[in-house]
C-alpha cells in the first residue's frame, strides 16, 4: 500500500500520515506506521481471513462482519489491509489490536474510504 488517495473497485480510499495532534475518531481510521508490514497490500476478503478486534481476540473476518451486522452482500465489497491472511484494516469499520496507536506510536496513518455500496 502507499500513502495517497486511490480508487480501489469503485471505492475511494485516502491513506495519511498525520500528526498526532490530527486525530478526529469520526473522520478515519488510525493505525501505527510501524506496525504495519512492508508486505500489506489493499484487497477484498479471503475466506481464510483472520481480525483480531480491538482491545484483544482473533477471529475469522466472516465471523467479525457477522457479529457486526455487516450484510454478506456488502462483504465482499469492503477493501481491507491485510498482510497474508491477517487483516490489519477494515476500511470504513475497524483497525486491527495489532495496528492500534499506543502512546509510543512515532508514526500515525489515517484511513478513510466511502465505500460504494
Amino acid at each position: 500500500f502507499a500513502i495517497g488517495k486511490i480508487l480501489f473497485g469503485g471505492n475511494k480510499i485516502s491513506i495519511e500520515e498525520i500528526d498526532g495532534s490530527d486525530i478526529n475518531l469520526k473522520s478515519g481510521f488510525y493505525a501505527d506506521r510501524d506496525k504495519i508490514p512492508d508486505t500489506a497490500v489493499i484487497r477484498y476478503a479471503l475466506p481464510k481471513d483472520m481480525f483480531t478486534k480491538f482491545g484483544g481476540g482473533t477471529k475469522k473476518l466472516c465471523d467479525y462482519f457477522t457479529d457486526r451486522k455487516i450484510p454478506q452482500r456488502l462483504r465482499e465489497h469492503i477493501p481491507l489491509l491485510a498482510d497474508g491472511g491477517t487483516v490489519l484494516v477494515i476500511f470504513g469499520v475497524a483497525v486491527s489490536d495489532k495496528v492500534k496507536v499506543t502512546d509510543k506510536t512515532k508514526k500515525i496513518i489515517k484511513f478513510s474510504s466511502e465505500i460504494n455500496k
